[in-house]
């Protein structure tokens, strides 16, 4: 009877084994995610964008004129990326810094991720998750932080640029999720310790690596 048991114990723990195993192969699958070949750690990259703006619920329009950007690949699906905004203002008069930083400079850093927004049609997201910022304007004090999620082209074509376009409809962002996600994603501000509002990004970055061409794929 003893013999029965231990053989029973045994049978039900590859079972449980095997079960757990499939699961994380399932996970694993459904997890996938676009990226960049080669997506070699440590290729670099800049980009430029035009003229930019920050909104959020109740609170005026920051306004850039560009920013310039640096940013490594930490892997083939994330990097790891520094925003330097420059000429900022609120409603296009007063001069709005993040701290620490001189008159109308915006320093911002994050790590930006490769997601799909709609795989079967083929639509490629970079999520920004942009570290905490402090920005001081108007003898304000804003904090900006959370995820904006762009579109990239182009897809499956080797290139040394790309394009990333962040949209929103004032505080709403365009895109709100990856594919998979459970909730949706948005930048937050709060101004002088108050309650998180929603925000949103509006700019276009044209990314280029460096050196070697890259390639996003499946």
């Amino acid at each position: 009877m003893r013999r029965l048991k231990t053989v029973g114990a045994a049978l039900g723990a590859i079972l449980a084994l095997t079960a757990l195993l499939s699961a994380l192969t399932a996970t694993t699958a459904t997890a996938a995610q676009p990226e960049f070949l080669p997506g070699t750690a440590g290729t670099k990259f800049t980009s430029l964008s035009g003229a930019g703006k920050l909104e959020a619920e109740g609170s005026p329009v920051i306004e850039c004129t560009k920013d310039k950007d640096e940013g490594v690949l930490l892997s083939s699906t994330e990097s790891l990326v520094t925003v330097d905004f420059e000429g900022c203002k609120i409603l296009g008069l007063v001069g709005a810094h993040s701290l620490g930083d001189k008159t109308e400079v915006i320093l911002v850093h994050g790590n930006v991720l490769l997601c799909y927004i709609n795989k079967t049609k083929e639509e490629i997201g970079a999520a920004f998750h942009t570290q905490p910022v402090h920005i001081e304007a108007a003898k304000e004090l804003v904090l900006v932080e959370g995820i904006a999620i762009g579109r990239i082209t182009p897809y499956k074509s080797k290139k040394l640029a790309f394009l990333i376009s962040w949209k929103s409809s004032g505080a709403i962002q365009e895109v709100k999720k990856c594919e998979g996600g459970a909730t949706e994603e948005t930048l937050t501000s709060k101004t002088n310790g108050g309650t998180a509002v929603k925000g949103g990004e509006n700019t276009e970055d044209t990314i280029g690596f460096l050196v070697t061409e890259q390639e996003i794929m499946e």
